[in-house]
């Protein structure tokens, strides 16, 4: 059986039908072996082989319950909901660190960057995991102008767990250099990067402040990661 399989038979719960003859059990067994082979195997593997699971007279998910896919190239738990329908990450549900131990719930790795970021969302916070997270970020100049350039500063965006306001911090501050290597500089102490983040939110990040002249743009890479410390 070739991997990833395809469901080369629809599951129908409702075939074969009482009236079918006899002698065509041994088919049908066949058929069924194939089917659970099929689905069974695909309950773990990478992520972009996730299947869709048929609505043919069955029911997979729904809200708080579906299909589980393990993801062997991300780490993550996935569970198919009937709501939409669409594979929710579910990980958090079921891998809960040491409340002494970071977990890190998002990454960014960013090369050739010539430009200013809009905020992007880096980590959809679930409802029940509100608490302290850590932001780190490193931008570098990858590649001077011609004539000269200013690196950008990182910012991070979150919603306040205690009031609700949308609040931000610049974690890395603009350098005018132009020299290779060269990267941005952190602003204060860990105390900016470190926040209470209400559950159910967005945790953003922006880049602003580039700057490049002459016929040679600058570019940089952005490397980050957020990590949840706990309650």
């Amino acid at each position: 059986m070739p991997f990833p399989p395809s469901f080369d038979h629809v599951w129908d719960i409702t075939q074969p039908p009482d009236t079918q003859q006899a002698n065509l059990l041994g088919q049908d067994i066949r058929n069924f072996k194939d089917d659970i082979m099929q689905r069974f195997s695909l309950l773990s593997g990478t992520t972009a082989n996730r299947p869709t699971p048929e609505t043919l007279n069955a029911t997979w998910g729904g809200v708080g319950f579906g299909i589980l896919f393990f993801a062997t190239d991300t780490g993550k738990i996935w569970q198919w909901s009937g709501a939409g329908p669409a594979w929710v990450d579910v990980t958090s549900n079921f891998i809960v660190p040491p409340s002494n131990t970071p977990q890190i719930v998002a990454t960014l790795s960013l090369t050739a960057q010539g430009a200013n970021i809009a905020p992007t969302t880096l980590y959809a916070v679930p409802v029940g995991s509100p608490g302290f997270y850590r932001i780190s970020a490193y931008i570098v100049l990858t590649r001077p102008a011609t004539a000269s350039s200013t690196l950008p500063d990182f910012i991070a965006i979150w919603t306040d767990f205690d009031t609700s306001v949308v609040s931000s911090s610049n974690f890395l501050a603009t350098r005018s250099n132009n020299l290779l290597g060269d990267h941005s500089p952190q602003v204060g102490f860990d105390g900016n990067t470190i926040m209470y983040v209400l559950g159910g939110t967005n945790f953003q990040y922006q880049v602003a402040g580039y700057a490049s002249s002459g016929a040679t743009t600058m570019q940089y890479a952005l490397r980050a990661k957020l990590e949840f410390l706990g309650p």
